[in-house]
């Protein structure tokens, strides 16, 4: 299992560093990208939060696109959740959900291919979830996760709870 993981982690890694190349300032290749790579900061906008009660760890981010102060009851607002696994089943299985570290450098070196908070700002809501919704894996950079210089890469699930 852990070879498995191992080569799949390396296999992501390289997608992310030839596609970020590949797409440099590219924002509509960015929009069509099937994996996308969020980035996770510490900002008031940005909420993190762990449930350890839960049969196995969860990890929940919320993004907050409109100004918390000026617009307390906004909706605007993407959950994406990390899990070990993704559902019962993995679970069952030991499928864990791929995490892996990379240099802390990546993030420099390709940050026009990294979605940020200010940039789902500047998409606005609608398009931010448009682009959430279609992509097929979603990858947190966490730069609150750094240890030996690396940052922590993990997979997570866009949350969508919406009218229907």
């Amino acid at each position: 299992m852990s070879k498995i993981f191992n080569k799949y982690s390396f296999v992501l890694l390289l997608i992310f560093v030839f596609s970020c190349k590949a797409t440099k300032n590219k924002i509509p290749e960015i929009i069509n990208n099937d994996s996308i790579f969020l980035l996770y900061e510490n900002n008031k906008s940005i909420k993190k939060s762990v449930d350890r009660n839960s049969l196995f760890t969860k990890e929940s981010y919320l993004y907050m696109l409109l100004d918390v102060e000026k617009y307390p009851q906004s909706t605007d607002n993407l959950r994406f959740y990390y899990g070990k696994y993704k559902d019962f089943d993995q679970m069952e299985y030991g499928d864990t959900v791929p995490v892996f570290n990379v240099n802390k450098e990546i993030v420099k070196n390709n940050k026009d291919n990294i979605i940020t908070l200010d940039y789902m700002k500047q998409l606005g809501y609608e398009k931010s979830l448009r682009l959430f919704k279609n992509a097929k894996h979603i990858f947190l950079i966490d730069q609150t996760e750094i240890v030996d210089n690396k940052l922590t890469i993990k997979e997570v699930f866009f949350l969508y709870i919406g009218e229907e």
